[in-house]
């Protein structure tokens, strides 16, 4: 995660001079005394050499080899430290163990197996489960839950008759880590080693706690990093004792190359792995050499720049935005002496904020104002920065532009830029040959203009063209130069500058460059033999043809060259996306695919979520569709002539009229359509009633549709026989206030609900509707309606004339005749429609819950993507006196009724209650 760039680096390393190297935390070898041995270090552990602290090692046992040896540091003494250390783990207790077959999770079944625990588990795939299966094979599958949804939380409370376990080993995020939390038994214990919701300050709600239950933020890499030596002793200890007794023991892995490092990153981003994995330097009998010598294992890699501490770096320009950033790169590699040049000095409090971090990690910073156009100025310049320590290198940066169109150019434009550029790096050269005879770096930093050129930049283009030259000629002197064209940089200096002042500077064919891009390239630039070199993002020629799927198109924006190479339950966020990246996506997606997601929804869609919605939107012609949803939004407000004054209507189930059955109460949504129910309705094994409300006279609250229905259910009920309401959106509302009066009538039942409660209901129609007043009320529905059929900016002509209507009866005849003709169904519309809707949603946006809190038993099946945020339980605790069984499916409000795994675990309540 540190290395896709999904944890902040000062989770993990909150010294920012440390933060470069940020994993490899674990190692084999042999050591200078040729003892094979095992351990960890902090964050140097991808090396052919490492420097250890003797209290992070152990001999690696004679029946184990070096690889045997490396499966096991970190992951064992993570385990160790949180379960027995922590967590103070006895035998028998009871524990679920999340992503059981990687390292950790191995780690931590061989452990509870050697404390005789009750254990359960979750895995990702079939292929792991498989794994569990083979080789613990004392696990039975009814202890073996799926890591990829929040159905594990069942599966605990079936196993445990709802006691829950006593700890809960926890790797997994967000919704996952609500219903893990939901696992633990009274006074259980919670062990969260998982960096993401860390990094991410997720919260979790109180509630989950009334248990008495303990929460562990278990950052182990914190522990090695720390001072606490009889800390570290202890759980050394721990671990020989545990290879001693035979629970600590090797993982399988999978072995990468040292030329493979970013391939196996990739492959572990995949989720695809059992075990640990390895990066082998070298054979193990290749280990068998004279260690007393420095090690010449060849590594094909990339240069990296190191800075001496002894010497002097200079930088011209330096106080310009790129020349910040280049400076603290180089201190970042190890400059502690470097002066600055800035023709006016420090100008703001960013300057001074800026020196004042680098002096504190002990760099000297001399900020000069030469004019280093002038040859005695620049002289002055080297001398000075010579006092400091020998010169190592010399950046020039400068740049003044005075841009115009070639017959618009004068003398003294011409003069104002050759003099920071093509003068002063003349003069640089000059004097450097004399005063810096171990000079190794003489950088320039050009741009692209000048190779191939832009309009209305003569002076500029040729001021950087004049430093190339002088580079090639040092170059052929055997003189250290390098010239770098670089694109156009779009988050500091001169263009980010215009970009704030709305001009926009165009590079013909480049894309704005990312300054930490630009850092990153140098270690390659830097070595380059060439005297002239170049770094730009080119812009690709894309035709839509070329991409042929929205999840192409997205891997393309976040750089993933195959997306076989990563997960596809990795969210975007995990793979290394931010707010720039997400908001090109969104942008991308509507545009391009017609796929519509919010920007907080980005962050959790994966590839396979993606996937779906594609698929959802295959072969539909856009248009047509918006019209014909228009339309079709108002039609299922129309109930069935035939039954319409019916109060309730029998609908068709699994079961005979004659059977012995539960009977359940459908509460259908705003709309009073039973028809959505179809699917869901037909599995059941119940007596079904659909619950109709008031079409033509639609009543003006909750309490009044409760009023009106309450005789109608009473009749069919039988105290004898369990009976369940199933309220959908406001008919969840309505469920909830009919539990509590019968309640006071003696009699408990069960509710389930789905995506709705009083306080979320109510709260998306606030969120959704302009509520400031009731005329706003009434045009924020008729919009929203009107919307689907009719083009926004037509929408927005004809706001006046649905304002000055006098009220909503002349309001919707406005809206109604504002339909085109042409419009699919437009027959069949009719005034009472919107009329229904706005006094429901008016119900359902009014009410508040009166009663007691209601003691049946409640459960909530909520959309993934949810109308608006909320609680976890959608705040049911205000109305329920027992916690509500939460589910997640998969969907958003309007899908999740034809969504299977509802229908199953609808059907799974009703038919276990019997």
């Amino acid at each position: 995660m540190a290395a896709f760039g999904s944890v902040n680096p000062e989770l993990l390393e909150p010294f920012r001079l440390a933060q470069e190297f940020l994993t490899g935390f674990e190692f084999s070898g042999i050591d200078l005394r040729g003892r094979r041995i095992a351990g960890i270090t902090d964050c140097h552990g991808i090396s052919s050499q490492v420097i250890v602290d003797p209290s992070s090692v152990w001999q690696v046992p004679d029946s184990w080899t070096l690889e045997d040896g490396a499966t096991v540091p970190v992951v064992y003494s993570t385990v160790i430290y949180a379960l027995l250390m922590v967590g103070n783990m006895q035998p028998g207790c009871s524990i679920l163990i999340h992503s059981a077959t990687g390292g950790i999770g191995l780690a931590a079944l061989n452990v509870c197996l050697h404390y005789k625990c009750e254990i359960y588990v979750t895995v990702g795939t079939q292929e792991k489960r498989g794994y569990l299966k083979k080789y613990y094979p004392q696990f039975p599958d009814s202890h073996i839950g799926n890591s990829r949804d929040t159905s594990f939380e069942q599966m605990i409370k079936r196993e445990t008759k709802s006691r829950g376990v006593d700890i809960v080993l926890n790797s997994l995020s967000e919704d996952k880590l609500q219903a893990s939390v939901k696992c633990l038994a009274r006074n259980g214990q919670f062990m969260e080693i998982g960096k993401y919701d860390l990094a991410n300050d997720s919260s979790l709600n109180l509630l989950f706690m009334k248990n008495e239950a303990i929460y562990h933020g278990i950052v182990f890499d914190g522990v090695f990093k720390s001072s606490l030596k009889e800390l570290k002793s202890k759980l050394i200890n721990h671990l020989l004792e545990g290879i001693k007794a035979g629970f600590v023991k090797p993982l399988p892995r999978i072995l990468f190359s040292p030329d493979q490092v970013g391939e196996s990153y990739r492959y572990m981003m995949t989720g695809k792995h059992i075990g640990r994995i390895l990066i082998k330097l070298r054979n193990e009998d290749e280990n068998n050499v004279d260690v007393t010598r420095i090690d010449k294992l060849q590594i094909c890699s990339h240069p990296r720049f190191n800075c001496d501490v002894r010497y002097t770096y200079v930088i011209i320009g330096g106080l310009g935005g790129i020349g910040l950033e280049l400076s603290d790169w180089l201190v970042l590699r190890g400059v502690r002496k470097l002066v600055l040049t800035s023709r006016s000095g420090l100008q703001n409090a960013y300057h001074q904020q800026r020196i004042d971090i680098w002096k504190s990690y002990g760099v000297q910073v001399t900020v000069c104002t030469n004019d280093v156009s002038t040859e005695q100025k620049c002289e002055d310049l080297i001398k000075e920065a010579n006092e400091l320590g020998q010169i190592d290198a010399i950046f020039n940066l400068a740049v003044v532009l005075h841009d115009a169109l070639f017959q618009d150019q004068t003398k003294e434009k011409f003069f104002a830029s050759f003099a920071p550029k093509a003068y002063a790096t003349a003069y640089l050269d000059k004097v450097s040959r004399k005063l810096c005879p171990k000079l190794r770096y003489f950088v320039v930093f050009s741009s692209v203009s000048c190779g191939i050129g832009n309009a209305g930049q003569s002076n500029y283009g040729m001021a950087n063209s004049v430093m190339e030259r002088i580079c090639e000629d040092r170059k052929r002197e055997g003189l250290p130069a390098v010239a770098i064209q670089w694109g156009a940089v779009g988050d500091v200096g001169l263009v980010a500058k215009m970009q704030k002042e709305n001009r926009v500077l165009v590079i013909g064919g480049t894309l704005q460059q990312r300054i930490s891009s630009c850092l990153e390239v140098l270690d390659v630039l830097l070595r380059h033999d060439y005297p002239v070199v170049s770094s730009m993002i080119v812009a690709e020629k894309h035709h839509k043809g070329d991409i042929f799927s929205a999840v192409e198109a997205v891997a393309h924006v976040i750089g993933i060259k195959d997306i076989r190479t990563v997960s596809q339950y990795t969210t975007f966020a995990e793979l290394g996306m931010d707010s720039m990246v997400g908001t090109e996506i969104i942008q991308l997606l509507e545009k391009d695919f017609e796929i519509y997601v919010t920007s907080k929804d980005v962050r959790s869609l994966t590839f396979a979520k993606l996937s779906e919605m594609e698929e959802e939107n295959v072969n539909r012609n856009e248009d047509c569709k918006k019209a014909e949803q228009g339309t079709n939004s108002l039609i299922q407000y129309i109930p069935d002539t035939e039954t319409s004054h019916l109060p309730v209507v029998h609908l068709t189930t699994k079961v005979e009229s004659s059977e012995e059955a539960p009977i359940v109460f459908i509460l259908p949504g705003v709309e009073g359509n039973l028809k959505p129910f179809e699917i869901l309705t037909s599995s059941l094994k119940a007596h079904v009633i659909g619950i109709q409300y008031n079409y033509k006279h639609p009543e003006n609250s909750i309490q009044e549709i409760t009023e009106n229905t309450i005789s109608h259910i009473e009749c069919h009920l039988t105290r004898n026989v369990p009976f369940f309401f199933i309220g959908y959106s406001f008919g969840a509302i309505v469920g909830i206030e009919l539990m509590s009066l019968l309640e006071t009538r003696c009699y408990t039942g069960t509710v389930i609900l789905i995506d709705g409660s009083p306080t979320y209901s109510s709260s998306a129609v606030k969120r959704n509707f302009e509520c400031e007043n009731d005329v706003k009320f009434q045009m924020a529905v008729l919009n929203k309606v009107l919307s689907f059929v009719i083009p926004f900016d037509v929408l927005s002509e004809y706001q006046e004339a649905l304002l000055k209507a006098k009220d909503l009866e002349q309001r919707i005849d406005v809206a109604l005749a504002l339909i085109p003709p042409e419009t699919i169904n437009k027959e069949k519309l009719e005034k009472q429609a919107p009329l229904t809707l706005y006094k429901r949603l008016q119900a359902m946006m009014n009410y508040t819950f009166r009663n007691k809190k209601i003691k049946s038993l409640v459960h909530l099946f909520k959309a993934k993507y949810p109308l608006v945020d909320d609680d976890h339980d959608y705040q049911l605790s205000k109305v329920c006196e027992n916690l509500a069984q939460v589910v997640t499916i998969n969907g958003d409000h309007v899908t999740i009724l034809n969504n299977p795994e509802l229908v199953d675990g609808v059907s799974n309540i009703v038919t276990w209650q019997q």
